[in-house]
C-alpha cells in the first residue's frame, strides 16, 4: 500500500509576507509595555532632512530635523518637534509631544504620546497610547540629539490628538489637559453637522455609528471659547 505525500511549497513572495506577518505579531504583543524603550547604540541620528528607504537600522529623530521614508523595517524615535514622513515599510514609530508623523503608506505600530501630531492617510496602522514616552540615553550615540521637550506650562489646555485616524469602527480623541464642559462638534466635508457632545474628561471614544465612509472635521471649543479644529478619515 502506498501512502500519499504532500509537500508544502511556499514561494519567496509568500515567505516575506509571512515574515512580515510575524515582525508585527511578534511586536504587538510587546508595544504595551514600551513606554520607556532605549535608543540603541546602532541608531542613525537624523539631524539634518534625510532620506531612508530600506534596510533595518534604527533613526533617532531630532529637534527640528526630518526623516523621509518609504521603505525598510525599523524603529524610530521621533524627538518632540521632529518630523517623520513615511509611505512604505512595517516600522514600530515612537512619537513624543510636539512631533509630527505623516503617513501615506505602509504597515506601522505607532506608540505616541497625546500631543503629538498625528495624519495617518493611507496604508494599516496599529496604535498604543503613552501618557508619557521616556527615552533610555544610556547606550545612545555620542554627539546625537540634544534633547528638549515642551513644558507643561505652554500647552494650550484644549490640545488634543485623534487616534485611530483614518478609522473603520471607533476612533478615539485625547487631551493634553482635562477637559470641563467641551462641546465637541463634528461635521462631514459639506458643513452638515453630523453630531455634538458636550465632553468632560481626557479621553472622548467615538464610535462610527450613522457615518458613513468620508472624511470629518472635528471642532473642539472649550469654555474660554478657544477653538481648535482637526480633520478625521472614516474608511
Amino acid at each position: 500500500m502506498h501512502k500519499n505525500k504532500y509537500k508544502l511549497a511556499i514561494n519567496d513572495s509568500e515567505m516575506k509576507s509571512l515574515y512580515l506577518l510575524l515582525t508585527i505579531i511578534i511586536f504587538s504583543f510587546n508595544a504595551h509595555s514600551q513606554c520607556t524603550p532605549s535608543i540603541p547604540s546602532t541608531a542613525n541620528v537624523v539631524n539634518t532632512t534625510q532620506l531612508v528607504n530600506g534596510g533595518f537600522t534604527p533613526q533617532w529623530v531630532c529637534t527640528g530635523d526630518t526623516l523621509n521614508s518609504n521603505g525598510g523595517i525599523f524603529s524610530v524615535y521621533l524627538e518632540a518637534g521632529s518630523v517623520m514622513n513615511t509611505g512604505g515599510g512595517s516600522d514600530s514609530i515612537y512619537v513624543k509631544a510636539g512631533a509630527t508623523l505623516r503617513m501615506n503608506g505602509g504597515i506601522h505600530t505607532i506608540i505616541f504620546e497625546p500631543l503629538s501630531i498625528l495624519n495617518i492617510i493611507g496604508g494599516i496602522a496599529t496604535y498604543d497610547t503613552c501618557q508619557a514616552i521616556v527615552y533610555n540615553y544610556t547606550n545612545a550615540p555620542l554627539g546625537g540629539c540634544v534633547v528638549t521637550s515642551i513644558p507643561k506650562e505652554t500647552l494650550p489646555n484644549l490640545s488634543f490628538s485623534i487616534a485611530p485616524n483614518p478609522f473603520t469602527d471607533q476612533t478615539s480623541i485625547f487631551f493634553a489637559d482635562t477637559q470641563n464642559k467641551t462641546t465637541i462638534v463634528i461635521t462631514d466635508i459639506l458643513g452638515k453637522e453630523i453630531r455634538t457632545i458636550i465632553f468632560s474628561g481626557n479621553q472622548l471614544d467615538i464610535s462610527k455609528n450613522e457615518m458613513t465612509a468620508g472624511i470629518y472635521f472635528v471642532k473642539a471649543i472649550d469654555e474660554n471659547n478657544n477653538v481648535i479644529n482637526k480633520k478625521v478619515v472614516l474608511q
